[in-house]
């Protein structure tokens, strides 16, 4: 048998076949799979030995008694409770992957798992990063000042935002209403959940819906405003009344007809989002973020990126197209028993969001289904079934049998919530 090339000289003068091992020197790589279930293991090593280090001799008996020290590895999560396994396992994956770090102007930048930035001492730059600067900086007087200059005064301003929370909130929930007029109006939050260009995005869209003409007539230059200040500065610090900003711009421009810009500032806010975390848990922020302090501020970013994933799943919000109008309007009751919690509708909404996300990727991707029609059949059948659960799970506050339109057009947020 020979050991290097083939044939050899011994084969050849023997007249026999050449043979030698195949052996690949190279190692195989361990799988992804295999990799977190050790970690998990290891975990669970560590925590058992502090259980052990803290329990007394009997205590102690108990445990040695019943831990097995079997191969656990295809069920990593066995010697762990529920909360304490997923807990572990995400603080593993997440600490050591991904981190949230300020540059130089002091602006949070988020770099995932893939990223060349993500390095050791990210704990030690967080605590020692610039706070967020909130709208009341010197630049909130040149926004003041530019305002003016475009004929935007705060009766403008005021008309226009309760025009807004009356017909348009619940379309728009990836503004925090609490947070943002606490912010807005009393300074609650040092200016976190409020700024310039956010006021004149969401007064945009508000305005809209006055039945005085002048005001109507002011919602381009509220959007232009908006847009001008974010576009200047906004970018440059990224925010999340950044987002929150450039989405309702998005579909102000969307409602005007300018679909190519509303799809251009949807995705500079979702993109933004990203950069900002808002895709990962906030509470893994708390030691990056000096934003982050209190568990209101963790909630309300909840609600930001909750509000951004439906914005996302109902671009545009255009409800004619489905004649959703007509038939609510003729289906409506006169009986109303209770207001509906806005915040069970974004829930719901959140619900349609993932079926409108799976019926885009199951039906309308550009690929053909293998076994032909009958499994496109299947499918259809599967997410009509989704959805018929979806719609009677609705909380009776919100199902379509409970609205009236009481001799009037229905509005457009009424309908949203059906």
């Amino acid at each position: 048998m020979s050991e290097s090339t083939q044939p050899c000289s011994n084969c050849v003068a023997a007249a026999i076949p050449c043979e030698y091992p195949r052996v690949d020197a190279r190692k195989k790589p361990v799988s992804h799979k295999y990799l977190s279930a050790l970690e998990t293991r290891v975990a669970w090593f560590e925590s058992f030995v502090r259980r052990l280090q803290s329990a007394s001799a009997e205590e102690r008996d108990i445990l040695l008694q019943e831990i097995s020290l079997d191969d656990h590895l295809n069920e990593p999560e066995a010697g762990l409770s529920a909360s304490q396994g997923d807990a572990t396992v995400a603080s593993i994956n997440l600490d050591s992957a991904i981190s949230l770090e300020r540059d130089s102007s002091g602006s949070l930048q988020y770099h995932g798992p893939t990223s060349i930035f993500v390095t050791e001492e990210v704990e030690k730059e967080g605590r020692t990063g610039h706070p967020s600067i909130g709208p009341l900086g010197p630049e909130i007087w040149s926004h003041r000042r530019l305002a003016a200059a475009m004929g935007i005064d705060d009766a403008l301003i005021n008309t226009s935002l309760s025009l807004f929370f009356l017909h348009q909130y619940p379309q728009y929930m990836f503004v925090y209403r609490e947070a943002f007029l606490a912010d807005y109006l009393g300074h609650t939050h040092g200016g976190k959940y409020w700024s310039f260009p956010l006021v004149c995005a969401i007064c945009a869209l508000g305005a809209a819906h006055s039945k005085d003409p002048n005001v109507r007539e002011r919602t381009s230059i509220l959007a232009k405003c908006a847009q001008e200040i974010i576009v200047t500065h906004g970018l440059a610090s990224p925010q999340p009344t950044s987002v929150q900003a450039l989405l309702c711009l998005a579909f102000h421009e969307l409602g005007q007809g300018n679909s190519t810009l509303g799809w251009m500032l949807s995705g500079m806010a979702f993109r933004m989002a990203q950069g900002l975390g808002f895709h990962q848990d906030p509470s893994k922020w708390v030691i990056s973020d000096q934003t982050i302090t209190t568990t209101y501020d963790i909630e309300i970013r909840r609600r930001i990126y909750w509000g951004c994933y439906v914005a996302d799943n109902n671009f545009p919000p255009d409800h004619e197209w489905f004649g959703l109008k007509e038939i609510a309007a003729k289906t409506a009751s006169s009986d109303t028993p209770r207001k509906p919690q806005l915040t069970n509708a974004l829930k719901y909404s959140v619900m349609l969001g993932k079926i409108f996300q799976d019926i885009m990727a199951e039906v309308f991707a550009p690929r053909k289904f293998e076994e032909g029609g009958s499994a496109l059949i299947y499918r259809l059948g599967q997410l009509n079934l989704s959805l018929s659960r979806w719609y009677n799970g609705i909380d009776e506050p919100l199902q379509w049998s409970q609205w009236t339109s009481q001799g009037k057009e229905l509005e457009n947020h009424v309908v949203v919530l059906q």
